[in-house]
């Protein structure tokens, strides 16, 4: 499960965390795709990147091993132009590295 709905979220952020701890959700995912939908067979980068991001685990989480989830394939793909690494809570940590050329 990722969201019930955008809407209720926006308007209740306490939902979220609720749902985030019934559900052992330690962080939010966001690809192209809404989450409500499956993605398609052909660009599933969702999956994956919760994938990597639960083996990593939450006292793991750190701007190399991020990187390195955004580096697994297929979240890394052969259209990605740049991955951008930040947070809230390092205003410090802004990093952004070329991938592809377009």
């Amino acid at each position: 499960m990722y969201y019930i709905n955008d809407s209720i979220l926006f308007f209740y952020p306490f939902l979220f965390t609720l749902l985030t701890f019934i559900y052992h959700r330690w962080f939010a995912l966001e690809t192209n795709y809404d989450r409500w939908t499956t993605p398609p067979p052909s660009d599933d980068r969702r999956d994956p990147a919760i994938d990597a991001m639960n083996a990593v685990g939450r006292k793991n989480i750190n701007d190399k091993t991020m990187y390195e989830v955004l580096s697994v394939p297929p979240v890394l793909n052969y259209k990605t132009v740049y991955t951008t690494l930040m947070s809230a809570a390092r205003p410090d940590l802004f990093q952004t590295y070329i991938r592809h050329s377009p």
